[in-house]
């Protein structure tokens, strides 16, 4: 599901074509869509995690990719079952700046460990591409799920 109706302050216009960018972004996520996924990063696209353990980064789209291919690919990533739902984005003050929030349940492959998690992300767009996602979650219910997988 995702959150299109805004309240902003007078004369505040959000740019919608962006924030469609982001929209198809997570929406990709959720279908495990990989392909259109990295077709909205933009070449020096940074992922940031800082809550991760150890905090992580990833720089270029096609880093972003093998990751994404490791975790979500369907038949061969680290979740057999794997969506994104409670999808919301938020258009900043600042254009191209985003703040959204999402919830994912997945499914270790091998394991069956049910992996729930709750994120809240700041994302920027540039030329109609994803430049910066920072991506904040809870670190030990991820671990929980590394732990349980292949090792």
């Amino acid at each position: 599901m995702t959150d299109t109706a805004h309240t902003h302050e007078a004369g505040f216009q959000p740019d919608i074509a962006d924030e469609a960018v982001v929209q198809a972004l997570l929406l990709a996520e959720a279908r495990r869509d990989i392909p259109a996924m990295t077709a909205l990063l933009a070449d020096d696209f940074v992922f940031e995690m800082p809550y991760a353990d150890p905090p992580a980064e990833l720089r270029g789209r096609q880093a972003m990719a093998d990751t994404l291919t490791a975790f979500l690919a369907p038949g061969s990533g680290f979740y057999a079952e794997f969506t994104f739902h409670d999808i919301a984005v938020h258009p900043l003050k600042e254009p191209g700046r985003f703040f959204a929030e999402y919830r994912s349940v997945g499914t270790v492959a091998g394991s069956g460990h049910v992996y729930r998690q709750r994120y809240a992300a700041y994302l920027e767009v540039r030329d109609g591409l994803v430049t910066l996602w920072r991506e904040y979650f809870n670190p030990l219910t991820l671990k929980q799920a590394l732990d349980s997988g292949p090792s």
